[in-house]
């Protein structure tokens, strides 16, 4: 039942027969107990009394035995000298003759209220819901509109009202400012503070009243709140203000500290956040790691372009599939085709599908999109879909091998170095740029320039390092160029070298895939400054990768701003990209190509059609092995001749007969000043474009460039005494040096040994030799053995195991073979053993026969140690050279 006057709004339930309406005002909490048969009164009449404990606190007691006496009347009364009263006259629904239940109270300053209202005793239904009439103390009349048919669970409070003894006791200051406000006033203020319902709003609340009651003085760490509370318009001290809305003193510092730092607005820290679900996640981290795959970063825009022939909804499938496979997520428990659109959209706009492509295309990919077009046989056009589908794929994967590398040079500088090399486009760095042309200046002369980007990735801080050159185009942009550049982006990077260089270069024979580049790695590898060399090339069509990202960045900045002179272009480069550019120019190339070619292989042909180059040291020489896709098998194939000898040539291929000796420096390539078309210059900059170059200095820079541009066609007068591979090869000797003195304690070599050393294979059943490692060569006879290899023999008046040596001269005449023994243990470090010390320091060579040698063609991990496969097939060996040995002696 609902009882509401222009005051207070009382709550009353009796048993669990009526509905509980909790008043916003007083927020009196009652409380019902059912009392046994000997509480109820002699004549058997129903009896609610209602106390109070306290001059403030009100309480009420309910003892009956059932719900109506006989006469059906029920008595409440309080002794509170600040409570209200309310009589409530039942007409229907009572058991009693008059219809009557009485409340009443003897307070002196209560306000009498009379409502008239229906009472049912028994348990409600919707027909028992009747309007109610009440009537305040004024004698107006309210309309309280009937409960809906279906009863509402009723919120309680949290915490029941606080006893005023307490606050009425507590001390503010010596004004005792609580005294002012009566009890009906204090909990209407601290009704008022907690409707404000959450933390953050309760925070608000009080830095709102700090705000208009506040005064700060000092600045900044000295700042002082001074601070007049009012509440009711009667000034309260902060303690005061504090008790009245029940707010702790941790919490009121803490608003104070927030309102001397300028924080006016509350918010909560988790309201901006916007948390994806793990479907979104999911589907956001598949779409991002496959367009980054497959799709070409745009040098002009920030767009990667995905393939032409793809469709969103073959993409949103491809998820699927790939997620039931690879995680066992099934369709219906991914996102719908619908959300993945519009998420897309929303947080990957970057990568597009274009109707046409703004550059060269793969004609594999327009060739089968046009036989798809024309085709209307179904089983021909779905034999060609999955033909472009595997040519899409392989393009994939080719790409997913330079992000591989990628992140293995951030991960291991030591073991990867990773170098990306391409230019860009020419018509965007010309000199002066401007970004509105008219018709009296778009057809002026302007300054060429040629920029050439790199990205070495390593481990530094953001991942890479950003080198830029820049030339007035007066060089040849051929192989000249490409090699130069990369050897000194390699000299500019030399302390960080690392075993192996992978590249990844542009598909253009002009300037990267011939017979000069590949004449290089193999120098690289022979001068032992690499020990592998990695040459890639992405098909033709698909070569934009994360370089031309740089060129994208670039080429926004150059949208935005007028150029007109070198310094300006410079700027823009250094602040385009999100990590630093360092630019160089390039005042001079040498002449590699002229360097190489009397040493060069005699015959070069085919070498435009693979994708990846590898060069490493086989036997003691450097040998080049191909492979058209990253998926096919190095050619050439190793063929073995009678005797199990394999035929030199299948070792791999040698591009350089003799190597030229480092010491010689090349001659300068001779610029070419006609390139850059001097007479046309001279004739249009800076006058012909009149008030478009507002600033002097700029007009005296190009006039000034303009006057000198012959010198920009003469080379330097002398040669240095280094160039770039004498350099690299002297770094290379001083990091293996350095690495052979770094070399830790036994006890910590025994335990890398046990971190890198895995466990044996495991045997079930029949007990039987394990099988020989793949990697170590072990055949009866010994034509596959080489020098340069490493070899393990078994002699038995030696009792170290395992015997490990390099093979450095064979004798198969003699049958006999000079190894450089090494010294290590089965799970130990291995390191060349020396005779002597100081200057008779020695390499302990010995001369043992071939027939001793057990395996061979392997080599160690980088921490010295024999890797685990070939661990174990000496260990195998070894056990039955002894176990031979034994029978034989028997």
């Amino acid at each position: 039942m609902e009882v509401s006057t222009l005051r207070d709004c009382v709550s009353v339930t009796v048993a669990d027969e009526m509905d509980t309406r909790s008043h916003s005002m007083s927020r009196i909490c009652t409380s019902f107990n059912d009392s046994n048969e000997e509480n109820t009164s002699p004549d058997g009449q129903w009896q609610c009394e209602l106390s109070t404990m306290s001059p403030w606190s009100d309480a009420i007691s309910i003892n009956s035995k059932e719900h109506t006496g006989p006469d059906g009347q029920c008595g409440l009364s309080t002794m509170s000298p600040w409570s209200d009263a309310i009589s409530i006259k039942s007409k229907e629904h009572t058991t009693s003759p008059d219809g009557q239940c009485e409340l009443s109270t003897m307070s002196p300053w209560s306000d009498t209220s009379s409502v008239d209202s229906q009472l049912s005793t028994h348990s409600p239904t919707s027909s028992d819901f009747l309007p109610i009439e009440c009537t305040g103390h004024d004698g107006s009349s309210l309309n309280v509109s009937s409960p809906p048919k279906k009863r509402r669970r009723v919120r309680r409070l949290s915490q029941p009202v606080r006893n005023f003894n307490t606050v009425y006791a507590a001390y503010c200051c010596t004004l005792k400012c609580l005294l002012a406000f009566s009890p009906s006033e204090l909990v209407e203020e601290e009704i008022r503070f907690k409707d404000c319902g959450s933390e953050t709003n309760q925070k608000q609340f009080i830095i709102n009243m700090l705000r208009q009651f506040s005064v700060t003085t000092g600045k900044n760490k000295k700042k002082v709140l001074v601070t007049e509370a009012k509440v009711l318009g009667k000034t309260v001290c902060e303690a005061a203000w504090r008790e009245i809305y029940n707010v702790s003193e941790k919490r009121y510092e803490e608003c104070v500290r927030m309102l001397k730092n300028g924080k006016i607005n509350v918010v909560h820290g988790n309201m901006l956040k916007k948390r994806a679900s793990t479907k979104t996640e999911r589907a956001l981290s598949w779409m991002r790691s496959l367009f980054e795959r497959i799709g070409d970063w745009m040098p002009h825009k920030t767009q990667v372009h995905l393939p032409t022939a793809s469709s969103k909804k073959q993409f949103y499938h491809r998820m699927l599939k790939e997620l039931n496979e690879e995680l066992d997520i099934k369709p219906e428990d991914n996102i719908t085709y619908e959300y993945f659109t519009m998420i897309w959209q929303k947080h990957l706009p970057e990568f597009i599908i274009p109707k046409v492509r703004e550059f060269v295309r793969c004609s594999i990919c327009i060739q089968l999109r046009e036989d798809i077009a024309r085709t209307r046989i179904k089983t021909e056009r779905d034999k060609l879909e999955d033909m472009l589908e595997k040519h899409l794929k392989q393009v994939e994967i080719e790409r997913r091998l330079y992000h591989n590398k990628r992140e293995q040079a951030r991960r291991e500088s030591d073991e990867v170095l990773c170098v990306i090399q391409d230019g860009m486009d020419q018509a965007k760095t010309c000199l002066p740029r401007l970004v509105e042309c008219d018709k009296l200046t778009h057809l002026l002369a302007r300054i060429r320039l040629h920029l050439t980007g790199s990205i070495v990735h390593t481990n530094v801080p953001g991942g890479k390092i950003v080198p830029v050159y820049l030339d007035y185009n007066n060089f040849p942009h051929d192989s000249n160029l490409s090699m130069h550049l990369l050897l000194e982006t390699l000299v500019d990077n030399k302390a960080r070298l690392s075993r192996k260089l992978f590249a990844q270069l542009d598909n253009c024979y002009r300037e990267n895939k011939n017979k000069y580049m590949l004449s290089l790695g193999h120098v690289l590898v022979e001068l032992d400054i690499f020990d592998q060399v990695d040459f890639h090339f992405m098909p033709v069509g698909h070569t934009h990768e994360d370089i031309d990202q740089l060129f994208s960045c670039i080429s926004r900045y150059f949208k935005k701003t007028n150029i007109y002179t070198m310094p300006d272009i410079e700027r823009i480069i250094s602040d385009s990209y999100n990590v630093p550019v360092f630019v160089k120019h390039v005042t001079h190339v040498f002449d590699i190509k002229k360097w190489l070619s009397p040493h060069m292989s005699k015959v070069f042909k085919g070498q435009s059609q693979p994708l990846c180059f590898q060069f490493k040291k086989i036997g003691g020489k450097t040998r080049m092995h191909y492979r058209h896709y990253s998926t096919s098998a190095w050619r050439p194939a190793v063929v073995y001749a009678e005797g199990n000898v394999p035929i030199e040539e299948s070792l791999g291929l040698i591009c350089m007969e003799t190597m030229p000796n480092i010491d010689d420096v090349p001659d300068y390539v001779k610029p070419c000043v006609e390139r850059m078309e001097p007479e046309k210059l001279q004739k249009d900059i800076p006058d012909a474009y009149g008030g478009r170059i507002p600033k002097l200095e700029d007009r005296n820079w190009l006039r000034n460039f303009v006057q000198d541009v012959d010198s920009y066609g003469e080379v330097p007068a002398s040669k240095p005494g280094t160039w770039f591979l004498s350099d690299l090869v002297q770094t290379a000797r001083e990091k293996r040096a350095k690495e052979s003195d770094d070399e830790l304690p036994q006890h910590l070599q025994n335990i890398q040994a046990r971190i890198e050393t895995e466990c044996a294979d495991l045997i079930v059943g029949r007990s039987m030799k394990q099988n020989c490692n793949k990697d170590a060569v072990q055949v009866d006879n010994f034509g596959s053995l080489m020098e340069g290899m490493f070899v393990a023999v078994f002699l038995p008046h030696l009792k170290q195991r395992p015997q490990l040596g390099k093979v450095m001269k064979l004798h198969r005449e003699e049958e006999t073979m000079a190894i450089h023994w090494f010294s290590g243990s089965w799970t130990g470090q291995w390191k060349p053993a020396y005779l002597g010390g100081g200057r008779n320091r020695k390499e302990n060579i010995e001369v043992v026969w071939i027939e001793s040698a057990l395996c061979w063609d392997f080599e160690l991990t980088k921490g010295g140690l024999l890797p685990r496969t070939v661990l174990n097939t000496l260990r195998v060996k070894y056990n039955d050279a002894q176990n031979e040995m034994h029978e034989n002696s028997d």
